[in-house]
């Protein structure tokens, strides 16, 4: 079945300035990233909007690569409306929760990415023309509730996980303070350096915008790059590059990659051998033996040095900061045998089971299998 005919073929829009006094329900991107829609007056929304209606199905097709979709819940007695960012799915075929889990899965998300336009950054966006095409294949509706309340309890396990993982970020940003202080005041007297005179530069990375393979090499792109300063391999699309481009974008292992637009404030480093090659917006750097990766990456992750980091960026529609910048960010270089200890530290936390016996990477791929 195509995705086209569980698409909204009968949408209305509204403009809310015309109900000035009139409170709505406001289904925007921003709200979806804060968890929540807004309660707003008719008066403070700036353009028309779509009328929603409990259970339709929304898909963002704005920067496509960062997942969201949603189930608009029951109406609390208000009109709710939504931005025009949203792809709406309502149709009779599907069960709502269901179909949210297999828009946020990685076997669809590779094939809307294919649809996309746009110059980058934030301004890529999801052609409805293009994703109406997308072939989709539905169990029965007994199979799809069954499937999604599966998924929805393995959601609940994956936040019980990362609840922990939070506990366990803020005690290492404690210990971090603890033995170097706040950067910014650095009370120790640490010397403080120029990153560049610690670090070997390269350029940005590779702009690609021909669309994905089933080989080659594989991309890394700034949704590959996880908050705990790991890379995700199992959601990086393969390209068919040549041998140059490879060799001229490639990484190895202790390689530093920082995301300079978007996800400002993104990190990873590169721990195994790999033959994948890395995108554009982010750059790609290694530390000389003065600074170590697991020192910085804790530093940089720090609200003060990621506030500061922010006001250096600029661009209204397409937030960036450019190498100058960052190769002029201000480093405290505290000794390296100091620097070794917080590490040793580091890993013992790292070694501590989380409460539970399921991983988050089990139950992604738990979520997977049900949804192929």
């Amino acid at each position: 079945m195509k995705l086209g005919k569980l698409m909204a073929s009968n949408k209305k829009s509204l403009d809310p300035r015309k109900f000035p006094n009139d409170e709505f329900e406001l289904f925007s991107i921003s709200a979806y990233d804060k968890g929540a829609p807004e309660r707003i007056l008719g008066s403070e929304i700036g353009s028309s909007k779509q009328i929603l209606q409990p259970n339709d199905v929304l898909i963002s097709r704005i920067v496509p690569h960062i997942r969201r979709a949603l189930v608009v819940p029951d109406s609390n007695g208000l009109v709710q409306i939504g931005s025009s960012e949203w792809i709406i799915f309502r149709a009779k075929y599907f069960h709502p929760q269901y179909l949210r889990q297999y828009l946020l899965s990685d076997q669809f998300n590779g094939q809307f990415m294919s649809t996309i336009a746009g110059v980058g950054g934030s301004l890529l966006r999801a052609r409805p023309v293009a994703v109406a095409k997308l072939e989709i294949v539905l169990p029965d509706i007994s199979e799809q509730i069954r499937v999604a309340s599966i998924l929805d309890k393995a959601n609940e396990i994956q936040i019980a996980i990362h609840g922990a993982q939070g506990i366990r970020s803020k005690l290492i940003t404690a210990i971090f303070l603890d033995m170097f202080g706040d950067p910014i005041i650095n009370p120790h007297g640490f010397d403080k350096v120029k990153l560049e005179s610690v670090t070997k530069f390269h350029k940005q990375g590779l702009y690609f915008n021909t669309g994905y393979s089933n080989s080659g090499n594989q991309l890394i792109r700034i949704a590959d790059m996880r908050k705990d300063g790991s890379l995700n391999f199992g959601t990086m699309p393969f390209i068919e590059i040549d041998s140059k481009t490879q060799k001229q974008f490639s990484v190895e292992v202790g390689d530093f990659l920082f995301a300079r637009s978007g996800s400002i404030g993104t990190c990873a480093i590169v721990r195994e051998d790999t033959d994948a090659v890395f995108g554009s917006f982010i750059i790609k750097f290694q530390f000389t033996e003065e600074l170590l990766n697991d020192y910085f990456i804790h530093y940089y992750q720090l609200p003060q040095i990621e506030m500061m980091i922010r006001s250096m960026s600029h661009g209204s529609t397409n937030t960036n900061i450019n190498a100058k910048n960052i190769k002029n960010l201000d480093v405290m270089l505290p000794p390296i045998a100091l620097q070794k200890k917080f590490v040793e530290i580091l890993n013992s936390i790292k070694q501590i089971p989380n409460s539970t016996n399921l991983s988050s990477t089990n139950l992604a791929a738990l979520s997977q299998g049900f949804l192929s």
